[in-house]
């Protein structure tokens, strides 16, 4: 399975939340530096709701599978 981004999105966005959800530990500015904005504009997408979405779905194709071990 996987993600569908919206159309209308630049690569940054897929970028920022590929490293966001591998790497949850990177800092906000250190992400924003690899993907050429400003920390403020990965602040900004993370108040997107489409964002938000797509983030949780690409979190959930990569790790879903594991949650169920992770619970027991």
């Amino acid at each position: 399975m996987s993600v569908t981004l919206p159309s209308k999105w630049k690569p940054e966005k897929s970028l920022a939340i590929d490293m966001l959800v591998t790497c949850p530990e990177t800092p906000i500015q250190e992400v924003a530096d690899k993907v050429g904005v400003t920390k403020s504009t990965i602040y900004s997408w993370m108040k997107d709701p489409d964002f938000v979405e797509v983030f949780y779905q690409k979190y959930m194709v990569t790790f879903g599978s594991r949650l169920p071990n992770v619970l027991n």
